[in-house]
């Protein structure tokens, strides 16, 4: 709630709100300092805000009362005429839906924003723009009801990154400044089409690259192929316990030795199944020799051990026992 009150040439003043009209309630009266409330006062009508409820049955109007008091008598009621003033809603602080932050622009771009009051009505966008950061702003239209489209200046470069915010007017009353919102200038068609330009240059480097690593790969495969073109050598595959008798529900330790001409022991896979099971899934066998724990049920087991080097050849071995 604002109102407007002629302030000269007394130096005194306090003030009452009552929205209902009632006149004869002094104990609400509050007393205010002209030079404490308005730096720099030189007279004239002046502004203050004072918050307090409304009618809510005659929201259109409502009353202040307003006193003088002589500096030689502080306690004496000089004046106190009554007026009547009207108030205003703030609207809320407007949230803008274009410019998208981030985006790019052309010379023009289409400003836009949404804002409520209560009780509904005609609001009004007053747009600023800022080139060092958001902290100086230029203002750029006032008094907008819709979306505005703004020819970007020549004074902003291309590239140049630019922020927008703007605040909501309802009759005589101001929101806060919005969050600002940062986009980019594209002021002429060539800096889209080189930004263009950039983007397909680097997406085919990263192809080449790509590329290039796949030929790498294909043609490591191929030498593979074409030089190690016989099966690992499974040397041994024996289990280390009593060939016997074994204990029931003991693991058994196998011992898997194998070479291959071309791939490193380290890089030998292995897998297994026992009888008509399941394989595992491949291993890597990590040294020529490999103690290989397995947990054999009792009666009668066949192992199943294959061993495959990097070209896919693969060499095949077969172990059985008895398990009591």
């Amino acid at each position: 709630i604002f109102f407007g009150l002629d302030l000269s040439g007394l130096p005194t003043w306090g003030w009452t709100w009552n929205p209902y009209g009632s006149y004869t309630n002094l104990s609400e009266w509050k007393d205010f300092n002209i030079t404490n409330l308005f730096t720099g006062y030189s007279g004239g009508v002046q502004t203050f805000y004072a918050q307090s409820s409304v009618s809510s049955s005659n929201p259109d109007w409502a009353v202040a009362s307003v006193c003088c008091i002589h500096p030689n008598s502080p306690y004496q009621v000089a004046n106190r005429p009554y007026v009547q003033i009207t108030y205003s809603y703030l609207p809320s602080i407007p949230s803008i839906s274009s410019p998208v932050a981030g985006s790019f622009s052309k010379s023009e771009i289409v400003l836009s924003a949404n804002s409520s009051v209560v009780g509904g009505g005609t609001i009004h966008y007053y747009w600023e723009y800022s080139l060092d950061g958001a902290t100086d702003w230029t203002s750029i239209f006032s008094g907008t009801v819709t979306s505005y489209t703004w020819n970007i200046p020549e004074v902003v470069l291309e590239d140049e990154t630019i922020y927008v915010r703007c605040r909501a007017q309802h009759e005589s009353a101001y929101s806060d400044y919005c969050a600002p919102v940062q986009f980019i200038n594209g002021n002429e068609p060539a800096v889209a089409a080189k930004l263009a330009a950039e983007a397909a240059e680097a997406k085919a480097e990263e192809v080449r690259i790509a590329l290039g690593d796949v030929t790498n790969r294909v043609s490591e495969i191929y030498n593979l192929l074409s030089i190690d073109t016989e099966s690992p050598i499974i040397t041994e595959f024996t289990y280390s316990i009593d060939k016997v008798r074994v204990v029931r529900n003991e693991i058994e330790t196998f011992i898997v030795v194998a070479k291959d001409n071309i791939t490193p022991a380290d890089q030998l896979q292995y897998r297994y199944r026992i009888n008509s099971g399941e394989y595992s899934s491949w291993t890597t066998l990590n040294n020529p020799f490999l103690p290989l724990n397995l947990e054999v049920s009792s009666g009668y087991k066949q192992i199943l051990l294959e061993v495959q080097d990097l070209a896919a050849n693969i060499a095949i071995s077969r172990l059985g026992i008895f398990k009591y």
